[in-house]
């Protein structure tokens, strides 16, 4: 069975494919190319590795959606099934080279040695995309005519072939491949000089590559963050109990160190929130300075917390037999007032940052 699709309806499903990842790709600047050569090398070996993952993912789905476009499209009969799977393609090859370039960039001047097991492979040969291609372009081009198909399958092969000259996609030999230090991907080779530490595909014409900026790990943030709560927490419970017991002291100072211990100890935790579920500080940098811009206020807290609970016990009379408070109840209720409104709006924005980068929901406005 073939695909009977107009010529005309699935060159404007493809245009509209087009437009939704134009939109993509101005909602999230964080995924740009641009974006990622400002990136450390420790946060460009995440970014390459993830990239890789959802490359192979992508691929491995493609031949098993090309064999189902059929019966899809049989009871739908809606032109974006076989539109859609062609431009998915057509992204794959355009950006298979970016891929490789950012993947060598992000193997070099390191201090570490790297492991051949730690290195991204491409586990699919473009081969394969290359045959998915061939099929679907025959079926279309026994029903739509031979001029359609090279109009629709042509242009994207100009596109990249201008917009990345550097690079092309042919099979190696066995001994390149067993001649190369860095394990570079099977089926790819570069021809572009400007591939060294600190540059990727494509450098701005007139314009200095800028050596890429180091930037905190998760893991760093993670150890800041768990001392900043094992501080927060052992702190707000010294507060605590001597605020319930009440023997003697200034009540008011310690109301609020406890505060602020405790606020401290909801910021780090609120930053925490971001570090460990799907890595968004490697992916992000709304993430990243969420995360610092929380980190610094919980330490401010926490600092705040201590030097009132040293003033606290300055101001500590011996011979004092019971509790005094110098501004009374209103100044322990503007305490707790002031950590209960200081952590919502900490777990609201850490909330927020985390919605809005594992939530994708720009699809659902066309």
């Amino acid at each position: 069975m073939h695909l009977d699709v107009d010529p005309d309806k699935l060159d404007e499903c493809r245009k509209h494919w087009d437009l939704k990842w134009q939109k993509y790709r101005a909602e999230l600047p964080e995924d740009s190319l641009d974006h990622i050569e400002g990136m450390g090398k420790t946060e460009l070996r995440e970014r390459s590795s993830w990239l890789q993952a959802e490359f192979n993912r992508i691929r491995a789905n493609v031949p098993e959606l090309s064999n189902d476009t059929v019966t899809l499209f049989s009871r739908q009969n809606d032109p974006q099934i076989p539109g859609g799977l062609m431009f998915v393609e057509e992204l794959l090859e355009k950006y298979q080279a970016d891929l490789v370039s950012l993947s060598k960039a992000a193997k070099t001047d390191l201090n570490q040695p790297i492991t051949e097991s730690a290195l991204p492979k491409f586990e699919i040969p473009m081969e394969q995309m290359s045959d998915v291609s061939r099929q679907s372009e025959s079926e279309i081009h026994s029903l739509s005519g031979s001029r359609f198909s090279q109009d629709i399958f042509s242009e994207p092969e100009q596109a990249t072939a201008t917009e990345v000259p550097a690079t092309e996609i042919h099979p190696h030999t066995s001994a390149e491949n067993a001649n190369d230090p860095l394990g570079a991907p099977t089926n790819v080779a570069s021809q572009s000089s400007d591939i060294s530490p600190g540059h990727l595909l494509r450098p701005r014409i007139n314009q200095t590559q800028q050596n890429p900026l180091t930037v905190s790990s998760s893991s760093s943030h993670m150890k800041n963050l768990t001392a900043l709560l094992g501080i927060a927490f052992f702190g707000a419970s010294i507060t605590w109990s001597t605020v319930f017991s009440g023997t003697r002291g200034d009540l008011v100072l310690i109301s609020w160190s406890a505060c602020l211990f405790i606020v401290g100890a909801v910021g780090a935790g609120s930053a925490s929130m971001l570090v460990l579920p799907q890595d968004l500080v490697a992916k992000y940098s709304v993430a990243r300075w969420t995360v610092r811009v929380l980190s610094l206020l919980a330490m401010a807290h926490v600092l705040a917390g201590m030097f009132l609970l040293a003033l606290a016990i300055f101001v500590l009379d011996p011979a004092q037999e019971s509790p005094r408070a110098r501004a009374g109840r209103a100044g322990m209720q503007s305490a707790g007032g002031y950590a209960i409104a200081v952590s919502a709006v900490f777990v609201g924005v850490s909330g927020f940052v985390w919605r809005r980068h594992t939530v994708r929901t720009w699809y659902r406005s066309h």
